[in-house]
């Protein structure tokens, strides 16, 4: 394969006697910042709350597409970001379709978001848009698998997340 990088990590293949996949539906995220004030100020979920006191919330981005509003902010400590809201809503409804918490561990790392801050990391990694024929929107792009596989996430009602089977020795 030609013009995908050394790693291959951007390659998702489907075996089966149908494609599966949109054609050319994906489109990078490109984030831009925000004030404090305009990220969604709705509770955060239990299942995805950040531990009180733990996290200084950093900056706030925004992205826009397809009747989707996203919304992430950085979560800091020590000067470094250790986790990541992420909220997608439906801008009609103010209704919040997805909402999840990324954070590091021992075998994960966040992702960097693309165009944010003219950094020199030049790799786009957060997507959305149609991916699977006959699915709602995806999201994905915000972890790096140390020892594991990443996840897809589907924008339906309600959400679902695809894990990916992937070959990730090191």
């Amino acid at each position: 394969l030609k013009g995908f990088g050394e790693y291959f990590n951007t390659v998702l293949v489907a075996l089966g006697k149908k494609n599966s996949f949109e054609a050319q539906a994906l489109k990078p995220v490109v984030w831009k910042k925000i004030k404090t004030s305009d990220f969604p100020q709705k509770a955060v979920k239990k299942d995805v709350a950040l531990q009180a006191g733990k996290y200084t919330p950093g900056a706030s981005y925004r992205f826009e597409r397809e009747g989707f509003q996203y919304f992430v902010r950085d979560y800091v400590r020590d000067n470094h970001t250790f986790a990541r809201r992420l909220v997608v809503l439906q801008p009609k409804t103010q209704k919040i379709i997805y909402e999840k918490v990324y954070s590091e561990s021992e075998g994960v790392s966040l992702a960097p978001l693309n165009y944010v801050d003219n950094n020199k990391d030049t790799s786009i990694n957060q997507w959305t848009g149609k991916l699977f024929k006959n699915k709602a929107a995806v999201i994905f792009g915000f972890e790096y698998q140390s020892f594991g596989c990443p996840v897809i996430t589907i924008l339906g009602q309600p959400a679902e997340e695809i894990y990916i089977n992937c070959d990730n020795r090191h």
